[in-house]
This record gives C-alpha cells, sequence and structure tokens, in this order.
C-alpha cells in the first residue's frame, strides 16, 4: 500500500514486483528533491531580487523626497524634518510589504548578523550584499533621472572622520537592536525600524545613513 501511495498507483489487484517498486519509490524521492531544491533556488533569486528592490525604492523615497523639499528654498531644520518623514514612513512600508519575501534588508550588517545566527545562508552573504549596493546606487539614479539631473554626481557634503564613523556605528547598533529585539513580535519590526532610523537621523552627526551601502 505505501509502494502505490508513492508511485500513484489505485489500490487492489496485483502488487507490483519488489525490484520494480524499490526502483521507482527512489526515483521518486529523487524527483522529489529535485523539485524542491529548484524550488528554494527559485525562492532564493526572488528574495534577492526583493532585497535589492527594497533597498531601491528606500533611497528612491528619500531623495525624491530631498529634491522637493530643496528645491523650495525651505530652512534646512524643514529639510531634514522632510527627509525623516520620507525615510520612516517608506521603510515601514517597504519593511511590511517585503519582509516575508526576502527579510527586507536593506543592510548588509543584517544580513551578516543573520547568517551568524544561522538564519541565512552564508553562500547568498555576497549576492545579499550586492544587491543592496546597486539597490543604492539605483534608486538614487532613478530620483535623478526623474528630476532630470545628472545620473552620476558627487557628494558636496564630506562623510569622513571618526564622528562619522562613530554615528553610523551606533545607528547600526540601534539598528540591529530593532530588528533582533522583536524577534518575539515580527510584527513589531517594521515599525521600530521606521521609528529608530526617524530618531536617529536627528540624534547621530551622519543623519544615520545606518547602512554603509550607502555611505
Amino acid at each position: 500500500d505505501l509502494a502505490r501511495l508513492v508511485l500513484d498507483e489505485p489500490a487492489g489487484g496485483a502488487p507490483p514486483p519488489v525490484g520494480r517498486t524499490l526502483g521507482d519509490i527512489a526515483t521518486a524521492f529523487n524527483d522529489l528533491a529535485a523539485t524542491r531544491g529548484a524550488h528554494a533556488k527559485r525562492e532564493r533569486v526572488r528574495a534577492l531580487l526583493a532585497t535589492g528592490v527594497t533597498v531601491v525604492l528606500d533611497r528612491f523615497f528619500l531623495s525624491t523626497y530631498a529634491y522637493q523639499i530643496v528645491g523650495r528654498g525651505l530652512p534646512p531644520d524643514l529639510v531634514r524634518a522632510a527627509n525623516t518623514l520620507a525615510t520612516a514612513s517608506g521603510l515601514v512600508v517597504l519593511v511590511t510589504v517585503l519582509a516575508p519575501i526576502s527579510g527586507a534588508h536593506l543592510n548588509p550588517a543584517v544580513t551578516l548578523v543573520m547568517a551568524l545566527r544561522r538564519e541565512h545562508p552564508w553562500p547568498w552573504l555576497l549576492p545579499y550584499a550586492l544587491a543592496q549596493l546597486l539597490g543604492a546606487a539605483s534608486g538614487v539614479w532613478l530620483a535623478h533621472a526623474m528630476f532630470a539631473e545628472p545620473l552620476w554626481q558627487v557628494s558636496a557634503t564630506a562623510r569622513d572622520g571618526a564622528s562619522q564613523a562613530l554615528s553610523e556605528g551606533v545607528a547600526t547598533f540601534g539598528l540591529l537592536l530593532a530588528v533582533l529585539g522583536a524577534r518575539h513580535r515580527p510584527d513589531a519590526v517594521p515599525a521600530l525600524v521606521g521609528l529608530w532610523i526617524a530618531s536617529a537621523y536627528w540624534f547621530t552627526a551622519s543623519t544615520s545613513f545606518a547602512n554603509p551601502t550607502v555611505t
């Protein structure tokens, strides 16, 4: 009966020969393993694409809001408030929608910690980091193109020195704390990530990129 179930043969009648039964069962299990392997690979590629899209949209939200506000000649504090709103609200949406697919890893530091915790495959660490890097650049280029700006631009803001590095370290540590601290409440992660980035945007010297690929 077990052989008929595995081989999808009707019940009753003479049992199939033992040699044929064992061979067909082995073939059936091999096919099942191959199918599962192909499915797992498709899911990883899907997660990789979702990771890239997440970072693209995150940088796109931030850059477009910056263009909209800075172009109106508003006070610097109002510009920073607008950037905070754009980044935090966009993060909440992106993490909520894409976390079930890819984990919504915008930051390679998050991916590395997940790999250390054996919650992310090590072979996919580098592909995720590349997707994050390309996504960050592509999001900015998309915003530049939408506002008819040159795609390649050199930043006029200095991002170097020990204070900047320390600021980014604090911002990244808080991001990891928000992600890992809410493991018992996954539904709270999007809001916690958004709130942390919004607050760190104001209290860090670097305005909390919290992402080495963006820096």
